[in-house]
C-alpha cells in the first residue's frame, strides 16, 4: 500500500465516520421526538382520566347529598327523625 492510498483510506474512514455521526445525530433526535410525543400523549390520557374520575366523583357527592336532603325532608314531614341506614 502507498501512502496515496492509505491517506485515501484514512479520508475514506473519516468521511464514512462523519457521515455516520450525523445519521446517528438524526436518528437519535428523532427517536427523542417520537419518544416525548407518545409521552405527551400518555400524559395527557392520564389527566383526561384524572379529571373525568374527578367529574363522576363530584356527581357522585351531589347524588348522595342530594338523596340525604330528600330523605331528611321525607323525615322532617313525618315528624321523626329516622336514622340513615338501617342495620
Amino acid at each position: 500500500m502507498t501512502s496515496l492510498d492509505l491517506e485515501h483510506f484514512a479520508k475514506a474512514v473519516a468521511e464514512i465516520g462523519f457521515i455516520a455521526g450525523v445519521v446517528g445525530g438524526i436518528f437519535g433526535l428523532a427517536c427523542a421526538r417520537v419518544l416525548q410525543d407518545l409521552t405527551d400523549m400518555f400524559l395527557a390520557w392520564e389527566e383526561r382520566r384524572s379529571r373525568i374520575g374527578q367529574a363522576r366523583q363530584r356527581s357522585f357527592d351531589r347524588a348522595c347529598a342530594s338523596a340525604q336532603a330528600d330523605q331528611a325532608r321525607a323525615c322532617e314531614r313525618e315528624g321523626g327523625m329516622r336514622p340513615m341506614h338501617e342495620e
